[in-house]
């Protein structure tokens, strides 16, 4: 392995793991507020529920984001594919999100995000 892969691996380790983190974050205060609120009622309570139904998605993709990093910093092969395949997912998310009116910016930065994933994977493959 050459020391630009080498280099290029623990970027893209470091950004993987970081981003986890950073989901792990948000899904953990999506389950505290989640909890907070659970007794509001009406409104309230149907988005305390939501919070906590949506918060266990986010953190699974998290902690399978984490798993790819160390995997990748690790140089693993299974890493590469497995961050392929949470790029995929995250594409599909960011361009349904779209056509929801005040997301369409961090729809655009996940499109942007998912398309960096690839071109530092194939980076690896090269």
């Amino acid at each position: 392995m050459s020391g630009s892969q080498f280099g290029r691996r623990q970027i893209l380790s470091i950004i993987a793991g970081g981003y986890g983190g950073l989901l792990c974050a948000f899904g953990a205060l999506l389950i505290f507020f989640g909890l907070v609120n659970y007794s509001a009622v009406g409104l309230g309570g149907l988005a305390a529920f939501l919070a906590i139904i949506f918060s266990v998605p986010i953190i699974l993709f998290a902690v399978v984001l984490i798993v790819a990093a160390i995997g990748l910093w690790n140089n693993r092969p299974w890493a590469r594919i497995l961050l392929m395949v949470l790029a995929v997912i995250h594409l599909a998310i960011a361009v349904s999100m779209i056509s929801l009116g005040d997301l369409w910016p961090i729809s655009l930065l996940g499109i942007a995000l998912s398309v960096g994933i690839f071109w530092f994977v194939r980076g690896l493959q090269d």
